[in-house]
């Protein structure tokens, strides 16, 4: 009788290799993304905190966030869409931060929320 000997290295080996040939085909004309409409600014939410323990670091906070958006709205927005933010001052408690962001998404149709340097706070609002 015969007996091969296929190692496990010469076997995952292989199958990585035909594998990864036969998975990625490379980028092609029709996967692009473009944006949905231009007319539309994408709606940003701040959630940086105003009032409480960390108001002074969400002072900084908040100005940097303003200021990285209107660089980034001086060069033309993300796709050809403007950025527009909205503050809310979620007062370093995270019941207050749970409430904000929740109005943020429903009622000021926020595409996703930045901020909370308060770890409670974040957590609420994750």
């Amino acid at each position: 009788m015969f007996k091969s000997k296929i190692s496990r290295r010469r076997l995952l080996g292989s199958a990585v290799a035909a594998g990864g040939a036969t998975a990625f085909f490379g980028p092609w004309k029709h996967n692009r993304v473009y944006a949905a409409s231009t007319d539309k600014p994408i709606r940003i939410g701040l959630t940086a905190d105003a009032s409480g323990q960390y108001a002074n670091s969400g002072a900084s906070d908040r100005r940097g966030m303003i200021m990285a958006i209107d660089e980034a709205n001086a060069r033309g927005g993300v796709l050809g869409r403007k950025i527009e933010y909205v503050h809310i001052d979620t007062e370093t408690t995270p019941a207050t931060g749970s409430r904000v962001a929740e109005r943020m998404i429903t009622r000021e149709e926020c595409g996703f929320l930045i901020g909370a340097l308060s770890s409670g706070v974040a957590n609420a609002i994750g």
